[in-house]
């Protein structure tokens, strides 16, 4: 993972990053587990979001490589039909 840039944008920190597709798998899977083992309040607490939260969280990542990923380079959970 490389750092290009931030910014504030509002309430928030923005990051820029050039990332692997590994290291988002990782993150991706990560993030599942934790939906999956905690309940609503260790998530809470963990991450600061709720489930559904985190559930939107993994929905953008394979949103991500479904349309800006060739077919040729998508793991086989995310080949666009």
């Amino acid at each position: 993972m490389r750092y290009i840039r931030h910014s504030e944008i509002s309430y928030c920190t923005v990051f820029e990053l050039e990332t692997s597709r590994k290291e988002l798998d990782v993150f991706k899977k990560s993030m599942q587990y934790l939906k999956k083992k905690c309940n609503e309040e260790e998530l809470v607490e963990l991450t600061g979001w709720e489930k559904h939260e985190l559930g939107y969280l993994v929905e953008n990542i394979d949103d991500l490589f479904k349309l800006h990923v060739g077919r040729e380079l998508t793991p086989g959970e995310y080949k666009i039909l």
